[in-house]
């Protein structure tokens, strides 16, 4: 895997909802390659899904268990 796509990886890791245009200022490339990058990645089952963590004592849970 190429340097600029694990770049990516990391960053979205952080905070998937993050624009292409923002990732791009981070990463050090273009807003099109970004783009391209990710769904390439998305393609290949590299990225499989975007999900979201909510923080369960702001909605009312006290306890979590797994």
């Amino acid at each position: 895997m190429k340097e600029i796509e694990l770049k990516l990886l990391s960053e979205l890791m952080k905070n998937s909802r993050r624009s292409d245009r923002d990732l791009a200022g981070v990463i050090g490339t273009s807003q099109p390659t970004v783009t391209r990058i990710r769904n390439r990645l998305e393609k290949e089952g590299i990225i499989k899904e975007y999900t979201v963590i909510p923080d369960f004592r702001k909605i009312g849970f006290e306890i979590m268990a797994i």
